[in-house]
């Protein structure tokens, strides 16, 4: 219960904070500097700044909510989202044990061939636009024009690879694309979790290469890294979320491969999802998921909680 009501504190506080900075980002929208690059004006970012104060009222109702109901029916919520979760991750785990041992040794060695020499080093940032150079301030919302302006190009890449190494790699392999991210959802983003720093945003360019077994998983790698030894790709970086050392019920269980890449050396950042089809499978039905959200909310996953 009191874990919840400091869940509900922070959410406060948070919508506050997140007010104070996106007032400068819409005050951008009435600056003349937005015209120079015919950059239409993102819809509904007026809806988003009155959502965060009704987010924030919200808290603030919800937490006098939670020391009523919450006395009462913690328990019970807590003990059915655990058994949710535990359901949903033990099918997560039960598909991952059933794995190949080799292919997974395999493919383990085939993502360490990927990683970049500077591996070890924090995540990379994007680059300055190509297209407009001037927008070199990665704390200006204006940054954020350059970046959708090269996402538009390079998604037009990485679906092209995407499509030809899963083309590659037989009916086991699907290439997925994915519209690029909605700017609404990338401004917020960054002000929730990058600090109002634009460079951070490495996936509004994304696509999927979904997998039917571990085995075409491994060809897809190889694929890739050919198609990295031709100059067609840089790997930027990689989290290995299908490695038995990677802490899984973080994510609920889930797991998958994740690829930062580029298509010359230094430039804009794209985000290339390796998945398997039976974990998505399990994740599409989607209640394992929600108890997870509503685990989190309650922060459940907390010492102090369990």
């Amino acid at each position: 219960i009191n874990a919840a009501k400091e869940t509900h504190d922070a959410e406060q506080k948070r919508r506050e904070r997140q007010q104070q900075q996106m007032q400068p980002v819409y005050d951008y929208y009435d600056n003349s500097e937005f015209g120079r690059y015919e950059f239409q004006r993102p819809v509904g970012l007026e809806e988003r700044l009155h959502r965060m104060v009704a987010l924030q009222a919200e808290a603030v109702t919800n937490r006098a909510a939670v020391e009523g109901v919450l006395e009462k029916q913690a328990p019970l919520i807590l003990e059915q989202v655990a058994v949710s979760i535990k359901r949903t991750a033990g099918e997560y785990d039960d598909v991952f044990e059933r794995l190949h041992p080799d292919t997974m040794q395999a493919i383990r060695e085939a993502v360490d061939a990927l990683r970049p020499a500077d591996a070890a080093a924090s995540k990379r940032s994007q680059p300055p636009s190509r297209i407009f150079p001037e927008l070199q301030d990665q704390m200006n919302p204006l940054f954020l024009v350059g970046l959708f302006a090269d996402a538009l190009g390079e998604k037009v890449l990485l679906d092209a690879i995407a499509a030809e190494i899963a083309a590659a790699c037989g009916d086991g392999a699907k290439a997925k694309p994915a519209p690029i991210k909605n700017i609404e959802r990338a401004i917020v983003k960054v002000l929730e979790k990058y600090g109002l720093d634009f460079s951070s945003l490495t996936d509004l360019a994304r696509a999927t290469i979904e997998c039917q077994t571990e085995q075409v998983l491994l060809a897809v790698l190889r694929k890739l890294k050919e198609a990295v030894q031709a100059g067609k790709a840089f790997i930027v970086r990689i989290k290995h979320r299908l490695d038995d050392t990677f802490e899984a019920l973080e994510f609920g269980g889930y797991r998958d491969i994740l690829i930062n890449l580029s298509f010359s050396d230094g430039g804009h950042i794209v985000e290339l999802q390796l998945n398997l089809a039976a974990f998505v499978h399990i994740k599409g039905k989607g209640g394992g998921h929600l108890a997870y959200g509503t685990a989190r909310m309650l922060q459940a996953f907390e010492s102090d909680t369990t």
